[in-house]
């Protein structure tokens, strides 16, 4: 009925204007879900990529962690002279020095 051309009827007319608002309101709804859809897919994708950074990050944490202990552990040596010089780093050891 939307679609009719402009009726000369006025009770048809007022019908094809009904169903015209209603048609116009049908698509309005269908594009507003679209965009719901559309907003819940980014989301979601935004929240998976967060909580894979956030586990990463937890995982530096727990590393930087472990290392401090470890750092903590050798300067306690290091000052009841267990030791005699402490070297954090690993990744780049320094000449020991002999006195």
């Amino acid at each position: 009925m939307y679609q009719w051309e402009p009726q000369q009827d006025p009770q048809l007319e007022k019908k094809r204007l009904r169903a015209l608002r209603q048609f116009r309101k049908r698509q309005q709804e269908e594009q507003y879900e679209r965009n719901l859809k559309r907003s819940l897919t980014e989301t979601t994708k935004e929240v998976d990529s967060l909580r894979e950074e956030a586990a990463t990050r937890l995982e530096r944490v727990k590393t930087l962690e472990t290392q401090l202990t470890q750092a903590l552990t050798l300067l306690h040596q290091h000052q009841n002279g267990g030791m005699r010089q402490v070297n954090l780093d690993r990744r780049h050891p320094q000449p020991s020095s002999q006195n």
